[in-house]
């Protein structure tokens, strides 16, 4: 589900979101946001009556052992096998009131596990919100004779559930392969921690602190939440401030809830390096503050750079936007040749670090020829990846070594598009991966740096470890095709639209990857394709719009080495190629900076999803029916257009009033519309 974006105003000051927390506003305006500040016991079953109300398998109280208390909660996981339940477990139903229970103000939830027996158990903690959303889930080891606690943030769950709506608590094993019996105890949450009392963020320049020639400021937006501190508003000053060799301005006012960026002019600097300070302050003493140190460019440095990301999170190829549309894949000349004829313009070849160099030359060489760019993967040397171990590149061994060298060793060829540094680790690596993105960086400071993740509620960790963010999200057949909507959304917040979002969609089958066979190739049977068959061109369609409507700025499609095997590939190729194409058409409207104004949708509660783009006298607008119901629909573009509407790709025109039409749109139907503007229009 959509988050509110970043920052909310609260109580008459600006706070900032712990992005993904779901909080809830106080119902009082110029008061602070009141926290719970002690634990809520969930369940310690001292109650008899307290096993009654657990779902799923049986369940028992038992005074054997408790990690609080005299009594705890037994139940037995069975092992899991083809056709059985995979998520075997039980589950707490919630009410604090309304029929749900708010955990919007708590900092995290945790429960005690003990597994009986000398061989380790599994456990997995999750909320289900009222909709039936799961939130992410934590999974730990239990270890045997010890209790094990398993935490789950609530932040973190709030990127996929509504945490102020939670239904049931639930605890359970994925795909056991063993039959073990646990012992839970002392459920409870535990109250957040107070924010900072301010948090910063550089607006501008968006990338690597660089100021490009003719840009004309800095800008800082600054979060804060007073209250918490025992401060108000009016009492709160900012101050900017930057400095590069003999030029130095500072820009100060008072703080205000409408007030949160402040921006500092640049003209007058010389080129070089300066630096940025923001501080606020009350009553001239410093409270909090943060560095940046910038560069202002020259334009003979910027025109050494060969790929970089504008202001408008545009990927700038060789001084021209340029929209990445490409494919997973690997080293493979025939792979090659058959994606170089068709629209995609990309390729990010797992496993080049075991290609010699001179044949990987020689494959740069022949992209470059066929007008294709790689994103060269870096994924085997990430500081703790073992994919290298006792192997080395060019006689360097060690993944820091490694990495240096195969990025001094193909930086200059011109069919390098970026660095992929890694993709969906844990949160937990972060501080070391931002070590490894800025030595990659130093190496090579003219190619970005991309990253993939697939748990929304670790994206906020990541900015910082790269250039470019992009999500994975897989649906078919599980999830509703929303979930690529979700997912892009969550990650525009995550990066605070300051850094380019790309999407990865499904283009693969799951019975690839869960299947007992592990020929990826092999037919699939009736229940493998039921649980994990691959996209249809309707799905992939609208998977793609998508991702389009609500921001990408680049698509890697995973995976072709994948897509190639399955029995519908000639097919499904074709109408892969088909959708590029229709992609390709639109990139200079994708690409386009131009204001599209405002316009409408009726019914407002449509599932219908759209954007508008404009590019000098037309727009565009794409629009998405991810639902299975057929479904009509009125725009309103609030201004003159043509009498009519042309719908890209599908030989047919609309009549349009005063800038109104409507359409019909079948389950997951895709339409584009290009609109002719009057000069008459104003816009």
């Amino acid at each position: 589900m959509n988050r509110p974006v970043g920052v909310l105003r609260l109580a008459g000051a600006t706070v900032l979101l712990a992005f993904l927390c779901g909080a809830k506003a106080p119902s009082a305006p110029n008061t602070p946001v009141r926290r719970p500040a002690e634990t809520k016991i969930l369940a310690d079953f001292e109650d008899p009556a307290s096993v009654a109300p657990w779902k799923g398998l049986p369940c028992e109280r038992t005074d054997e052992r408790a990690s609080s208390g005299r009594y705890a909660l037994r139940f037995t996981v069975p092992a899991w096998a083809e056709g059985r339940e995979p998520r075997p477990g039980i589950r707490l139903p919630l009410d604090f009131g309304n029929g749900a229970a708010d955990f919007s103000q708590y900092g995290k939830i945790i429960v005690d596990a003990w597994v009986e027996g000398e061989q380790p158990g599994q456990l997995g903690l999750k909320l289900r919100d009222t909709a039936g959303n799961d939130s992410w889930t934590t999974h730990i080891t239990v270890l045997p004779h010890q209790w094990s606690p398993a935490e789950l943030l609530i932040r973190e769950a709030a990127a996929d559930s509504d945490v102020r709506r939670v239904k049931e608590v639930v605890l359970y094993a994925l795909r056991p392969t063993n039959t073990f019996t646990l012992v839970v105890d002392h459920l409870r949450l535990e109250p957040a921690e107070p924010p900072a009392l301010a948090q910063f963020l550089l607006r501008h320049p968006n990338y690597r602190g660089w100021i490009l020639p003719g840009e004309r400021e800095a800008e800082v937006e600054i979060a804060v939440a007073p209250y918490e501190h025992g401060y108000q508003p009016r009492d709160l000053r900012l101050r900017l401030e930057i400095s590069t060799g003999s030029y130095h301005r500072t820009v100060e006012r008072r703080w205000s809830e409408d007030a949160n960026r402040l921006a500092i002019a640049v003209e007058g600097a010389a080129p070089g390096d300066a630096v940025l300070k923001a501080t606020i302050h009350s009553r001239n003493r410093e409270l909090a503050s943060r560095t940046w140190p910038l560069r202002i460019l020259t334009t003979s440095e910027v025109a050494g750079l060969k790929v970089y990301v504008d202001r408008a999170n545009r990927l700038i190829v060789d001084g021209r936007p340029f929209f990445p549309l490409g494919w997973y894949g690997s080293v493979d000349e025939a792979q090659l040749a058959e994606i170089a004829d068709s629209p995609f313009n990309c390729l990010l070849a797992y496993g080049t670090d075991l290609v010699p160099p001179e044949q990987m030359r020689r494959f740069l060489d022949r992209m470059r020829v066929a007008g294709l760019r790689l994103v060269y993967c870096l994924n085997d040397v990430y500081p703790t990846a073992t994919y290298l171990e006792g192997k080395a590149w060019e006689g360097i061994r060690g993944n820091d070594a490694i990495a240096a060298a195969v990025v001094a060793a193909y930086r200059d060829h011109p069919a390098v598009l970026a660095w992929y540094l890694n993709d969906e680790l844990p949160h937990a690596l972060a501080p070391r991966l931002e070590d490894y993105y800025h030595r990659v960086q130093s190496g090579d400071p003219a190619h970005p740096c991309f990253i993939v993740l697939c748990n929304r509620s670790e994206l906020t960790y990541f900015p910082q470890t790269t250039d470019i963010l992009g999500v994975d999200p897989y649906p078919i057949p599980r999830e509703p095709v929303t979930r690529v909507a979700d997912f892009v959304t969550v990650a525009r917040q995550a990066v605070r639209d300051n850094q380019p979002v790309w999407l990865v969609p499904q283009a693969f089958a799951w019975y690839q990857y869960n299947s007992r066979n592990p020929d990826r190739g092999h037919l699939p049977a009736d229940e493998e394709l039921r649980a994990g068959r691959a996209p249809t061109y309707e799905e992939e369609r609208c998977m793609t719009y998508l991702g389009l409507i609500h921001g990408a700025k680049g698509l890697i499609y995973y995976c072709y080495y994948d897509l190639r095997v399955l029995p519908q590939y000639r097919q499904m190729w074709g109408w892969m190629k088909s959708i590029a194409a229709e992609v390709k058409t639109l990139t200079p409207a994708l690409m386009s900076t131009e204001s599209a104004g405002t316009w409408s949708l009726t019914p407002k509660e449509s599932p219908v999803q759209a954007s508008l783009f404009r590019q000098g006298n037309r727009l565009y607008l794409l629009a998405a029916n991810p639902a299975q119901t057929a479904r009509r629909v009125d725009f309103d573009l609030r201004r003159r257009t043509g009498t009519e509407v042309e719908v890209l790709f599908e030989n047919r025109q609309l009549a349009a009033g005063q800038g109104r039409f409507a359409d019909e749109f079948l389950p997951l139907a895709v339409h584009v519309y290009a609109i002719k503007l009057n000069r008459a229009s104003g816009l």
